[in-house]
């Protein structure tokens, strides 16, 4: 027997109405976000040393950067030019390849790769 809307025993009556609303959709999402969210990485002396040599080498060289930063639980990219903006060295700048500058704050960085 062939199975249909009616036949006895099957849940397919009801199929045609399974549907959620898009304010159930989004707070699902935003659950699922939540759930892959980190703390923020704590580095040592160390590594912050070697960061801020490399952030200096690449600023003073011009040579293409991807830096690693954390942001909002999550640790996002950036690849571009670094710049050292004058006074007190507690963020950089980086210009994308659209030509946009960023400032990133150095406590916020995890990471860098120099493009040499």
């Amino acid at each position: 027997m062939k199975k249909n809307k009616l036949t006895p025993g099957q849940n397919l009556r009801w199929e045609s109405s399974r549907m959620m609303l898009p304010e159930h959709v989004q707070a699902l999402r935003n659950h699922l976000r939540d759930n892959e969210k980190i703390e923020r990485p704590l580095l040592d002396e160390q590594e912050r040393e070697e960061i801020g040599q490399k952030i200096a080498r690449a600023a003073a060289g011009r040579i293409p950067a991807t830096v690693s930063y954390y942001k909002d639980g999550f640790i996002r990219k950036m690849s571009g030019q670094l710049r050292l903006p004058d006074g007190p060295f507690r963020e950089i700048e980086i210009s994308d390849h659209f030509g946009v500058t960023w400032k990133i704050a150095f406590r916020d960085i995890t990471g860098i790769c120099l493009k040499e």
